[in-house]
């Protein structure tokens, strides 16, 4: 993997870097290999 970094064409653009994942695989993994992950995350009764 690489960070790719951006031409300043903007002033917003002069610090942003991403990371290219042109490099890992599109293929999804095998289901056996994968496991399932319980969703914590939730709202209380103030919203």
């Amino acid at each position: 993997m690489a960070v790719k970094t951006y031409k300043p064409r903007t002033p917003s653009r002069r610090y942003v870097s991403t990371v290219d994942y042109s490099g890992l695989t599109k293929k999804k993994p095998h289901k056996k290999l994968t496991a399932g992950k319980k969703k914590t995350a939730g709202r209380n009764v103030q919203g």
